[in-house]
């Protein structure tokens, strides 16, 4: 495997997300890193700063695949909307939120709200 070469990293990444962990030349690369968490949100972590802060998109799409990839972007951890998304994959993840008074405030109007439209 050459971790040097776009192609063969991009044919890893569909079969296995985690190889983004060793082709450091690639975690800044938009499509690279979209194909690794869509096979496995976890691989998020690997991905570049920029991508982590500035692709929503793609961190979107991470955390929905795998919930707790949320725990590795803190960043996000005062974001409402990201923290649902992650809950809606693993509702064990708000347990992590529990001293986020912001967060917490917000959902439990989240899941009142939930319960009223039932």
């Amino acid at each position: 495997m050459d971790y040097t070469n776009r192609e063969q990293v991009l044919d890893k990444v569909k079969r296995s997300a985690l190889a983004l962990k060793k082709a450091t030349l690639f975690q800044d690369d938009d499509e690279v890193v979209l194909t690794a968490v869509k096979q496995c949100g976890m691989a998020i972590e690997f991905a570049s700063d920029r991508i982590k802060q500035t692709r929503r998109d793609i961190v979107e799409v991470a955390v929905s695949n795998f919930g707790r990839a949320i725990i590795r972007l803190p960043e996000y951890h005062n974001d409402f909307e990201m923290v649902a998304l992650a809950y809606e994959n693993d509702p064990d993840i708000i347990k992590y939120f529990k001293d986020n008074s912001v967060i917490m405030r917000q959902f439990n109007l989240y899941e009142y709200q939930k319960k009223i439209e039932r």
